[in-house]
């Protein structure tokens, strides 16, 4: 907040100075790259009985995953959960460690870690707990070759479905469109 007592022409030009920074930060974020994860995903099998897409936000709490499975006449919509990122081994950062004597205490160990790029993130990891329906989701992603990799596990409450826990893999492939198709509210699979 300015002083009252400033300038007309001050304020005008420092107003200015303003607009124009944000216009500026404005342009340079929508000329960033997108974050290979994230986006609306399609199941490369139109016929899945599976998973039929996701959509991958990054928002101010930390990445989301929102996913809906094969429902008839509708597809259903499992909710958005955290999606926990993980980066492969390979692409983690280096680190560089030194021991320090702190007197009167024993020697400690401090390591500095290099920056990591975020886009080498490809690896999430999500959970769906549907109680209603006796399911819970357990889900694995990765992107690789321009896809997404998917499996899931779905752990079922026996005594609720009396099913057999099953593993699924997917592949999905970025959508040309977000698709506008109504959704029923289920968490069926």
């Amino acid at each position: 907040m300015l002083p009252p007592n400033t300038p007309h022409t001050m304020r005008t030009t420092l107003v200015s100075l303003i607009a124009i920074s944000l216009a500026c930060l404005h342009a340079v974020a929508a000329e960033l790259p997108a974050h290979p994860l994230a986006g609306t995903w399609v199941n490369i099998d139109e016929n899945t009985d599976s998973i039929t897409r996701m959509e991958v936000k990054e928002e101010a709490n930390g990445w989301t995953i929102q996913a809906w499975g094969k429902c008839v006449p509708t597809d259903c919509d499992w909710g958005a959960v955290p999606l926990h990122m993980a980066v492969a081994c390979a692409d983690a950062p280096h680190s560089r460690c030194e021991k320090i004597e702190v007197p009167g205490e024993k020697t400690v160990t401090r390591c500095i870690y290099d920056p990591l790029d975020i886009a080498k993130f490809k690896h999430g990891v999500a959970h769906w707990n549907h109680k209603d329906v006796g399911i819970q989701v357990f889900m694995t992603l990765q992107v690789a070759n321009g896809e997404l990799v998917v499996e899931t596990v779905d752990v079922f409450d026996k005594q609720m479905t009396g099913q057999t826990n099953m593993l699924i893999k997917d592949s999905f492939r970025k959508a040309e469109r977000v698709p506008t198709e109504p959704v029923a509210e289920s968490a069926g699979r």
